[in-house]
């Protein structure tokens, strides 16, 4: 039997990395009748999650990769744990009989989010890679910066990477020089097993403020206002009377979209609140009944797309302009990073949202075309890359 190990995931109320895990978990499953898929999971939550969004949990096992498993989270515990996920993971993965590692998470491999603390998880992957066949599947990877950009090229060189949009993969192919990276998709492209495509649209426009409002500026009250100024927007429009805006969470834990969502109530018969943790296939459906949505969260756009609906967005990385940009083809429903420093948002988000309305059926058809020709390349590149590295 093949034992697998799936890591970055162990999250499931990140509803981005929890799709990815969906159908990564569904594939390997259809595709192999004799696996054993070897999971993190950060609670018996998590797990039970997971359970519900696909169709068998046959040869499911759980990794008990840390060492200190406690609610004391003190300095000494994570020390602790990180110094074994750097040097003693292997071992732990042989004892387990597992034969390769596949690493999910989107972009976890840049500096957006870690910083400089990337060099940890960077010779991590490079232990691993000594060892045991290691997988990077639907990924955004990089930049990286000064020394740890020489650090990247060589804990990658013994990995195999399917970058999910083309800047990404031309990052790692010459700017790291790394042979072994291919062009490919984001996985939550792919239906999920347990979503319900939507054939009658409401009047109805999603939002999806992300809880990191970092990412995008550090004036908190400043990321507030603007969101409101953006709600305000909608509200006005003429041609937007009848819509009503929905406002969702995709992300509760350890951040939490509804801390942003709960600023931005209104005494307005016309906006609802959902404050409760879906799942993916819950948010798909909403998202799907949508007539478009706006949002701060990559993958909530994604699940509108593989709906057949429009997105705007607020970019925050190169992942937004690889896979909404160059891969959908539709720029102008990005925001682009530069309007939060020169505090022209609401203005872009204007334009944006003008475009959109003016050109929805176009831009929905060519939506449902590229979305179409996503799924049909991502899974014949799977299957390739599985039969030949797996």
């Amino acid at each position: 039997m093949k034992k697998i190990a799936i890591l970055h995931a162990a999250n499931t109320f990140n509803n981005g990395s929890f799709m990815l895990l969906i159908n990564c978990v569904q594939f390997l499953q259809e595709t192999y009748k004799d696996i054993e898929l070897h999971l993190e999971f950060n609670s018996d939550e998590d797990r039970q999650r997971l359970y519900k969004e696909i169709n068998s949990k046959e040869n499911i096992k759980e990794l008990e990769l840390d060492i200190c498993k406690t609610s004391n989270k003190s300095f000494i515990n994570k020390a602790i744990n990180l110094y074994h996920k750097i040097y003693s993971h292997n071992k732990y993965f042989k004892q387990q009989g597992v034969s390769e590692i596949i690493i999910l998470g989107g972009d976890d491999f840049s500096e957006y989010y870690k910083g400089k603390h990337i060099r940890f998880d960077l010779k991590r992957i490079r232990n691993y890679s000594k060892k045991i066949p290691t997988l990077f599947l639907s990924q955004s990877i990089g930049p990286f910066y000064s020394c740890r950009k020489r650090l990247a090229k060589k804990c990658f060189t013994n990995t195999h990477i399917l970058c999910r949009e083309d800047i990404s993969y031309t990052y790692c192919s010459q700017e790291l020089g790394l042979k072994n990276v291919y062009p490919s998709n984001d996985f939550a492209f792919l239906d999920l097993p347990k979503q319900k495509n939507i054939h009658e649209k409401k009047k109805q426009i999603t939002i999806v403020p992300g809880g990191n409002y970092r990412l995008y500026t550090k004036d908190y009250d400043s990321y507030i206002k603007t969101w409101q100024e953006i709600i305000e927007t909608i509200l006005n429009n003429t041609k937007l009377k009848e819509h009503k805006l929905l406002l969702i969470p995709h992300v509760t834990r350890p951040e939490d979209d509804r801390r942003i969502i709960k600023k931005l109530k209104q005494a307005n018969s016309r906006i609802e609140i959902i404050d409760k943790e879906l799942r993916p296939s819950q948010l798909r459906k909403i998202i799907g009944e949508s007539d478009f949505i706006i949002s701060s969260r990559m993958h909530a756009s994604i699940s509108s797309f593989n709906q057949g609906n429009a997105a705007i967005v607020f970019a925050h990385s190169i992942k937004y302009h690889g896979i909404i940009g160059n891969t959908i083809k539709l720029p102008k429903l990005i925001i682009p990073e530069t309007a939060w420093e020169n505090k022209s948002v609401v203005s872009c988000f204007e334009n944006s949202l003008d475009y959109l309305i003016d050109n929805q059926e176009e831009i929905q058809n060519q939506i449902k075309t590229n979305t179409n020709n996503i799924q049909k390349n991502l899974k014949k590149q799977l299957q390739k890359f599985f039969t030949y590295y797996v």
